[in-house]
């Protein structure tokens, strides 16, 4: 069962980013909509009574939070009474928004909670105060659970003479406590559910368990499953304390590791979450090392992996949609969309304290609309690439175009007298160009190679992913060393088909400047007459030597370029 009481510590969370101005609008316009109550003599002053406030944080009904979440109306209360700081049972919009403040800071739980406690402009929480929280929020009443004593001396320490408890906490101490508690009373409750001290519970106790503390995170569906996915997941002889501890820790971070699994599916190319790649992204990420320990980090799988398939047999990982399917509290099963982010969900009700209200001047946006533009954003996204591409390597090609001409007519350099050459060396044949050409001469065949510099990476890199994408694993998105080898080997022969004519167009005008001086060239010949010249036979003449030096090439680039990202930078190998 949910907690009852007064103070659900793990109610609230961070209220989404927006512009100081817009929430400043919002606010108003929600604060003007429900306020109700009119000081006698000042029409323009409104406040907010107790359901007027409780309206505006939940505008689709206070009920459907408290059927969905278990909780009670007492703890809603508590923030009435946070933001009523006069105690005159009204708030106004100075109280409002600063309670809405409070609500946008990191640790807004624990601030509430102790404000809830400790009297107004004190600052301190006194044992008395301590004691009152645990009667407020005594999770099984009649089980009797108290506090190790010499914990509580560790934080309050006692009167020399009386042995009883004594001191004041501030909020900071107070935060530190409140984790310790409620590991205490996970301690507690799985005792109570273990008499005999086995140290294994049955998964239905265990389930049991796991609702006090789950039960705003996780849905209906998936609550009520939870013995049959546990027993999926472990035997039930292994339902013990650490494994208790483990869902937990995983539960209270749900949100962290959300943003942690988001950024492990974005660098595999399938969106594979993998625990290699998961660690991985640990690894990297500050002081995220540690969030996790492996028995967390091996529940998570297990109970993703299950929860989507059904077994874990075979099955080296899993979706995003598949841990946000399992920790979305209002998801109600296969076919069902998921309604929230486990980073904000139903239960983390602070969310929906700035509802969306009409603000004159500001109109939501179309569905529609923003559908429209998702879909045209991505189709265009490849052409914006290649454009990208084309550009760079239309650039690249133009500046070192004289090195690729100079090379070349050294390859292919006649003499008139045997025994001579006609260039002695690239910086003799660099100056003899320029001399008997001019400086246009240095690029001279350079259409051809703008032609087909774009579609040739384009073609090469399109082909590469093409069949590591038909190869590759469709669960996991590995894909075998021979697979790769093939994706290059693929890539390189389709790139000799496409750029072999460009080469020989390219290379007949190169050394056309040198042969115009032979009586047998009588005029100079375009690349459209070049073409005709040799025609289909011709233009692919020597591709057999091309398709030997780039299939090789490209069998052993390709892998290897995918190997040294995967393995030694650790990035997405696509």
């Amino acid at each position: 069962m949910a907690a009852t009481g007064a103070l659900p510590t793990e109610l609230y969370h961070h209220s989404p980013h927006v512009s100081s101005s817009q929430r400043h609008k919002t606010l108003r316009a929600v604060f003007d909509k429900y306020a109700s109550v009119t000081k006698e003599g000042d029409a323009s002053s409104r406040y907010m009574k107790r359901e007027d406030f409780l309206a505006a944080l939940f505008p689709h009904g206070l009920d459907q939070v408290l059927q969905e979440t278990g909780l009670t109306t007492d703890h809603f209360n508590v923030l009435f009474q946070v933001a009523d700081t006069t105690q005159r049972g009204l708030v106004s919009w100075t109280e409002f928004s600063t309670f809405q403040e409070l609500l946008t800071r990191p640790f807004a739980e624990y601030e509430i909670a102790f404000r809830s406690l400790v009297p107004q402009g004190r600052g301190l929480m006194s044992v008395d105060h301590f004691q009152a929280l645990l009667k407020a929020t005594a999770t099984q009443p009649g089980t009797g659970f108290q506090p190790n004593p010499d914990w509580l001396r560790l934080y309050f320490g006692t009167d020399s003479k009386t042995g009883a408890l004594q001191g004041d906490v501030d909020y900071t101490t107070f935060s530190e406590m409140i984790q310790e508690l409620q590991l205490q009373r996970l301690q507690h409750g799985f005792r109570t559910s273990d008499p005999k001290g086995t140290g294994a519970v049955s998964p239905e106790s265990f389930a049991e368990l796991v609702r006090t503390f789950a039960d705003i995170h996780l849905s209906s569906y998936v609550l009520d499953r939870l013995p049959a996915l546990l027993s999926q997941v472990r035997p039930a002889s292994e339902f013990t304390y650490p494994l208790l501890r483990a869902m937990y820790q995983l539960v209270r971070r749900s949100d962290w590791v959300d943003s942690l699994l988001a950024q492990t599916a974005h660098e595999h190319p399938k969106g594979l979450i993998t625990p290699e790649g998961f660690n991985h992204t640990m690894a990297k990420c500050h002081n995220s090392a540690s969030l996790l320990t492996p028995l967390e980090t091996q529940v998570l799988f297990q109970l993703a992996t299950v929860f989507n398939t059904g077994t874990q047999e075979t099955v080296r990982g899993f979706q995003l949609v598949d841990f946000r399917r399992l920790f979305d509290p209002s998801w109600q099963g296969p076919g069902t969309p998921i309604t929230l982010p486990p980073a904000a969900t139903t239960a983390d009700v602070v969310r929906d304290l700035t509802p969306a209200v009409e603000v004159e001047g500001t109109q939501p946006e179309s569905k529609m609309g923003t559908q429209w533009y998702t879909w045209l954003v991505r189709a265009l996204e490849p052409v914006y690439i290649f454009s990208l591409g084309a550009i760079a390597g239309a650039i690249g090609a133009t500046v070192v175009y004289p090195i690729d001409l100079v090379k070349t007519r050294m390859q292919n350099q006649r003499s008139a007298v045997v025994g001579e050459v006609l260039y002695k060396n690239s910086i003799d044949c660099f100056r003899k160009v320029i001399k008997n050409e001019g400086p246009i001469g240095l690029y001279r065949g350079l259409a051809p190679q703008l032609v087909g510099v774009a579609p040739e990476k384009a073609i090469k890199l399109t082909m590469n992913d093409l069949v590591r994408r038909l190869t590759q694993d469709p669960r996991t998105g590995d894909i075998a060393l021979w697979a790769e080898i093939l994706a290059g080997c693929t890539a390189g022969g389709s790139q000799v088909i496409f750029t072999n004519p460009l080469e020989i167009v390219k290379i007949r005008l190169q050394v056309q400047g040198e042969l115009l001086k032979s009586v047998d060239v009588v005029s100079r010949q375009s690349a459209i007459s070049i073409v005709r010249q040799l025609g289909l036979v011709g233009l692919y003449k020597g591709a057999g030597a091309c398709l030997l030096r780039d299939i090789p090439f490209s069998a052993i680039y390709f892998p290897v370029y995918a190997h040294l990202k995967k393995d030694v930078f650790g990035e997405a190998p696509g």
